[in-house]
């Protein structure tokens, strides 16, 4: 910001980053503007050596990148086009000298400049410099932007006048940034500069671009990201006039503009707090506390210290604590002991005599639980980059934020007479350094504890732990390892003792406000400043090294010596903490030490595994330990699993050496092979985090369980039935009515748990027999004969019961001889899934078919899966020779083009035609047709399937659940007229019916269903599982064909797997619906859909890989519009037919609905109001659904809610019963993908970005947005809070531009 006339709030011009700032947190931005206007002194702000440095490095990258221009375009000469312009700066920011330069920016590109460099923009309010403008000469015959240009969507910018083929000046937006990812702030700025061609009649390119330090290039949807930046741009007006107009600096209480109240990462907001001596001051205090006990009158710290009574909605315990807290940090209680602090802390006062750091223990056991000393102990710590980024895989349009460790560093205790404790330090500068330091590490650890096997590896907060398994499933190596490390429990997170013994005087309990506890004698500790900082230099270091500057090896010392500090630090910290238990002796009950009770210190507990657990016949947990004692009495079968899981992490890491680490360099075939080596372990990925949460619910607190979301807690219960042998069953069982609620708050329809489930039945001590004896560190039991026959909500007459709990009946049943019990679960929680042993099998051996393949010949033998993995393009017969047609040498290129798509009979486009011709004549490869909701991807796979059963081929369809493959061999029977004595299925699991009419066709089981295909000789069609068509009983190729339905959610390791049983693939689905849901995490992205994988990023199937259904039957064209904006880049229209239907005095189209509401997180009743008046409003009106069908008044099923979260459902459910509209369907939108009615309503439930559950990323995913919106025929309703996108991705968010474009996605749906 700056004035054009002093102190002259009129003329105050803003940029962009202005508008960036403004987003994080108003109040900073207008504490600038006070300093501005000299409401408030300047304030001194040190600079920034760092940044100085970084921003010469910037001016020597931007000059490189237009010394590339200039050899290719050369200067620009007078009165000829052509050429890079620079654009002189204005002499002095004055308005003529702006408008001059303005002005000189416009006639370049009219003379037709190929690159104009260092544009300069300025509207009177905005001034910003482009780096470079570049122009387009093959988009300037389509006027208006038409089709890819941006104008064709802005009415307001449109030419007046007739279109003629005039050639205009179109330019595309290029910014350089030396940073090596691509940032939110970055992104802004380019969509700035866009808007202000569009003000001067100049049409953008439909892409913007940043060109990285790394000499990348990436490019951004312009769309998505101008309505973000005109949202944010008039919200920075309106707050910047606002505040202008009034005459007094900026108040920290004026809610009229927003404060991020981030104290520890605002220095403006800690200022002011501290001013005000607001309650945020108090450790353990955030938004949502803050408002609560604002609501009561406890505004500051000193209010909270006093306090009485808790405020409505708070714990009493929780207040107790905090308020304790509050008490210390000013001093009211002494705690137990204190230090001289070199700086005040936050909440201390600074005009007080006070300038110490108080501590006080309130709880010991987790420091008496602490491992007894050992010499062998190692001091742990990890410096990494959250946002470093991987070089992108071959064919995809950006590259993963994947993050990189770049240092392991630990201590060992010192020996005898050592006043230095050893430092050893591992640096990686990629991948391939990342994966070489996890090995040394894990090496090193196993060779120290054959010496010291009491040794422990101490670290502080979960970040070690976490990072250890995610680099091991990254890089897949020693993944067994790092799981026998946690499993023996030699990782020990001191922040967890911290948090539940320790209570300091400062608002933070990092290891930084700890230090001055124990660190003050340290010579290191001033050079020391934050964890944040070592991302920094590092981020700057990479810049150096890449540039060989010898500076580089300098601040890469000092990383090193700084990540040295911390190792040390935890070595004391440990220690200090045993000083403190001893000064103290025992501990009371403490105020506020409610989160120690039952505390069990999580070493083993949060990430202990089995070694191999194996879900048995009975459904009983089997477990596999291959300890020396037990391998001698290990069954076969055990000993089988072992032997192949062992088998098949070697051919892993036989393939991982094969293909480095290096993912830029890899051809698409060598990228093939790396995605074959990650499926071989793929099924034990998943499982891990099962497992994970499954030993965590045995071992830790009830409050510290993780996967809350499918864990029903158990209230109170009463016996409906007691223990008794019922029918033919063989083992006494009983039922139990039991009330409770999913631990995270949501209701239990909806969750992981569903009636007919097994489950596991989890009993605190001390335990029934039927679960045996505990687990080692176990601190309760389960067993797992429960089922649940019955869910429900209490009855409205059942008064006594909680608001918000549920009804399950569950049977459980005695095995193993176990004697009844009288005894009450304490929470119920799923079992594991299916079993994939079938298709771990059949991975395996294609992974070391094409490993033999690879050795022989450096290239990967031909076949659907293999072709799909290389996004080679389909390899097609030759219609007239009949042989086979061969891509060129590079996979992915040439290659026989498909069959294109003519007019059908019905006026619309013959797909049918196209696809069935194509998938005749595939050879063994494979064909994807990606379907947009109402595109007919069913009646196009169903019909080609009919076709190609009448020419006697034998057809599989399979898919990720019974009922998606129900529905297309209903499709195949009923609408493209398949007889149905040629088509079977694998039965159900018992107790998993259809619960509707018996199938026509035949249930068989999955024997069966094999030798029905193999002895059928006239065509036929097979449906099953993934399990089923990968397992060996099928041959080889043995299908003429397997369709994959809902490709969009079928993993590429399921596509790998079944894609042996036959000679060639279909895939039909939508990478843009639902996705994929994956559990693990993988060293490649083999979790990805296979849709997904050959979408490669983008919105649509790329051109030659298959085919994409263009038009949508269902949904009127204003509806489709909107979506396909959305999700499909503008490629999907609307049929004719949808325009021939109507809804009686309703707008066709997408219509957004704002309510204003407070402190919402999952459910708004509110929105739920708003959801009964749209359901009232349409109800009864005359619905014309065309096509010669009469007209009907809309009827209550003729609507569907689609709610965020389960707590809305089940409220907006409430809310339709008590107005007599019990029959409308409400559910979440994975209850409705391939549904569709005339109206659909969405409604999202959550007040404020920071109320979101589960984050922004999932609220407004841009799949789920797709799927909601797009099952309206006529009308589609969203319902949101006005608030709901104040917000800003923020830089050091990982997904921190996903979440930008899908945020500007959603803005432009809505006509934000």
């Amino acid at each position: 910001m700056f004035l054009l006339e002093r102190d002259d709030p009129g003329t105050l011009v803003h940029s962009a980053s202005d508008l960036v700032i403004a987003g994080e947190c108003e109040f900073r931005l207008l504490r600038r503007l006070d300093e501005l206007l000299g409401r408030s002194p300047r304030r001194v702000r040190e600079e920034d050596e760092m940044l100085a440095r970084t921003a010469a490095l910037g001016e020597d990258h931007e000059r490189r990148v237009l010394e590339g221009h200039l050899r290719t375009f050369g200067p620009a000469n007078t009165g000829r086009s052509g050429g890079v312009l620079e654009i002189l700066p204005a002499r002095r920011m004055a308005r003529d000298e702006l408008i001059e330069a303005h002005s000189r920016t416009l006639a370049a590109m009219e003379q037709g400049a190929d690159v104009v460099y260092q544009a300069s923009f300025f509207d009177g309010r905005f001034h910003g410099r482009a780096d470079f403008l570049v122009r387009d000469p093959l988009g300037e015959m389509e006027q208006g932007g038409e089709p890819g240009g941006v104008l064709a969507a802005e009415p307001t910018h449109r030419r007046a006048g007739a279109r003629t083929l005039v050639p205009q000046p179109r330019y595309a937006v290029h910014d350089s940034k030396l940073a090596r990812r691509t940032k939110v702030r970055a992104l802004l700025q380019l969509a700035a500069y866009a808007n202000q061609l569009m003000d001067a009649r100049i049409d953008p390119t439909s892409d913007v671009h940043l060109v990285l330090g790394t000499g990348e290039t990436t490019s951004h949807r312009l769309a998505d990201l101008l309505p973000v930046f005109r949202k944010r741009h008039a919200r920075l007006v309106e707050v910047l006039d606002t505040h202008a107009a009034d005459d007094a600096p900026v108040s920290w209480t004026d809610d009229r503009y927003l404060a991020c109240g981030k104290l520890r990462n605002c220095p403006d907001c800690a200022e002011a707090a501290a001013a005000s001596r607001d309650v945020l001051l108090v450790g353990g205090v955030y938004g949502v506390q803050r408002a609560k006990l604002s609501a009561s009158g406890i505004s500051t710290i000193d209010a909270l210290a006093v306090a009485e009574e808790p405020p409505e909605g708070m714990a009493a315990g929780r207040f107790a604590g905090l308020r304790a807290q509050a008490r210390l940090q000013l001093g009211l209680d002494e705690g137990d002991g204190s230090v001289a602090l070199d700086q005040l802390p936050d909440g201390v006062d600074p005009d007080g005599p006070d300038a110490r750091l108080r501590w006080q223990l309130v709880a010991t056991e987790a420091i008496d639980r602490l491992p007894p000393p050992s010499p062998g102990d190692v001091f742990f710590d990890f410096e990494g980059d959250p946002l470093w980024e991987a070089a992108r895989l071959p064919g995809d349009d950006q590259a993963p934020a994947m993050g990189l460790d770049y240092l392991f560093g630990w201590v060992e205790r010192p020996g005898p007479g050592d006043r230095t404790p050893p430092f050893h330090g591992l640096w990686a500068d990629d991948l391939a350094g990342e994966r070489a330091a996890l090995v040394q590490f894990v090496d090193y650890l196993n060779a120290r504890l054959e010496t010291y096997p009491d040794l422990h590896v101490y670290h502080y907060a979960a970040y070690e732990k976490t990072h250890l398994l995610s680099i091991a499933a990254r890089h897949g190596v020693y993944e067994d390892e790092v799981d026998q490390l946690l499993r023996d429990g030699v990782l020990v997170d001191l922040y967890a003792v911290v948090r539940s013994c320790l209570r300091i005087s400062n608002r933070s309990k990092s290891i930084k406000k700890l230090e001055p506890l124990y660190m003050q004698d340290d010579p290191a500790r001033e050079g020391v400043t934050s964890a944040t900082a070592s991302v920094t230099e590092y981020a700057e270091y990479a810049k150096l090294a890449a540039d060989g500057a010898e500076q580089a090896t300098a601040l890469k010392q000092r990383i090193l010596d700084y990540n040295e500090y911390d190792c040390r630090s935890t070595l004391r910290l440990l220690d200090w903490l045993r000083f403190a238990r001893s000064s103290v002796g025992s501990v009371g009950s403490a105020v506020g030490s409610e989160s120690a009770r039952a505390f069990s210190l999580p070493t083993a507990s949060q990430d202990r595994l089995p070694a191999q657990a194996v879900v048995g016949e009975a459904g009983t947990v089997e477990r596999e330990v291959p300890t020396e004692v037990e391998l001698a009495n290990e069954s076969p079968r055990a000993l089988a699993r072992r032997e192949g899981r062992e088998r098949r992490l070697a051919l892993a890491d036989e393939i991982s050496r094969r293909v480095g680490e290096d993912r830029g360099e890899r051809s698409l075939e060598v990228q093939a092979l790396a995605l074959l080596g990650a499926a071989v372990g793929y099924y034990q990925r998943e499982d891990k985090p099962f497992w994970l949460e499954h030993y965590a619910r045995l071992e830790l607190p009830l409050d510290e369980w993780p996967g809350r979301r499918s864990t029903f807690h158990v209230e109170r219960s009463t016996v409906l039935r007691d223990w008794a042998v019922v029918g033919r069953d063989r083992l006494p069982s009983r039922e139990v009515e039991l009330v409770g609620r999913m631990l995270d708050g949501s209701r239990i329809d909806g969750s992981d748990l569903n009636v007919g489930d097994a489950v596991h039945v989890l009993y605190d001590q001390p335990v029934p027999p039927v679960v045996g004896e505990l687990e080692a560190r176990a601190v309760r039991g389960e067993h797992s004969g429960g089922v649940i026959l019955t869910a429900r909500e209490p009855d409205g007459e059942r008064e006594d019961l909680p608001r918000g709990r549920d009804v399950v009946v569950l049977r459980e049943r005695l095995s193993g001889g176990a004697e009844p019990h009288d005894q009450v679960p304490v929470a119920l929680a799923p079992q594991r899934g299916p079993a994939h042993d079938a298709q771990e099998h059949a991975v395996e051996e294609a992974a070391r078919v094409a490993l033999a393949a690879w050795d022989a010949n450096r290239s990967l033998p031909d076949g659907a899966a293999v072709d799909l993995l290389r996004r080679r393009p389909p390899r097609l017969v030759d219609p007239w020779t009949g042989s086979g047609q061969r891509p060129p040498a590079e996979p992915g290129r040439g290659g026989a083009a498909l069959p294109g798509l003519g007019n059908g009979t019905d006026g619309g486009l013959d797909l049918e035609a196209a696809v069935y011709t194509a998938v005749e004549r595939l050879d063994h490869s494979y064909l994807a047709v990606q379907g947009p909701p109402g595109t007919g991807k069913t009646h196009v796979g169903s019909h080609v399937v009919a076709k190609l059963v009448g020419a006697g081929w034998r057809v599989g369809v399979v898919a990720q659940s019974h009922a998606a493959v129900e529905n297309m061999l209903s499709a195949i029977v009923d609408k493209a007229g398949v007889p149905v004595e040629q088509v079977a299925k694998k039965q159900r699991a018992k107790g998993a019916e259809n619960g509707g009419a018996a199938p026509p066709w035949q249930e068989l089981t999955s024997a069966q269903l094999a030798d029905c295909a193999a002895s059928s000789s006239g065509g036929c069609v097979v449906g099953g599982t993934a399990w089923d068509f990968a397992h060996e009983r099928w041959p080889d190729e043995g299908l003429d064909l397997l369709v994959i339905d809902e490709a969009g959610q079928f993993s590429l390791a399921d596509t790998i797997a079944v894609g042996r049983s036959a000679q060639r693939l279909l895939l039909l689905g939508d990478p843009q619906q639902l996705p994929q849901v994956s559990q693990g995490k993988h060293p490649e992205p083999v979790d990805e859909s296979a849709l997904a994988w050959l979408a490669a990023g983008s919105s649509v199937l790329p051109d030659g890989l298959g085919y994409l259904l263009p038009e949508s039957w269902r949904m009127h064209p204003d509806v489709c519009a909107a979506v396909s904006q959305l999700s499909y880049a503008g490629r999907l229209s609307a049929n004719p037919v949808t325009t021939t239907r109507s809804l009686d005095g309703v707008q066709p189209g997408v219509v957004h609905i704002p309510v204003v509401h407070e402190g919402h997180s999952t459910s708004s009743p509110e929105e739920a109001a708003e959801v009964v008046r749209q359901v009232q409003g349409v109800l009864g009106r005359t619905w014309d659904p065309g096509g010669g069908r009469p007209p009907r008044a809309l009827a209550p099923d003729d609507v569907v809610v689609v709610a965020a979260y389960n707590a809305q459902v089940h409220l907006v459910r409430q809310a339709l019963r008590a107005v007599g509209l019990a029959d409308v369907p409400v559910g979440t939108v994975d209850m409705f993908q391939g549904r569709e009615a005339p109206v659909a309503i969405l409604t999202l439930a959550a007040s404020t970005p920071d109320d979101v559950s589960r984050g922004m990323g999932f609220l407004l995913s841009r799949n789920r947005i797709n799927v909601a919106v797009s099952r309206a025929q006529w009308r589609a309703v969203v319902i949101s809070s006005p608030r709901l996108t104040d917000y800003l991705p923020g830089d050091l968010d990982a997904d921190g531009v996903r979440r930008l474009m899908e945020l500007g996605g959603f803005l432009r749906l809505i006509g934000a």
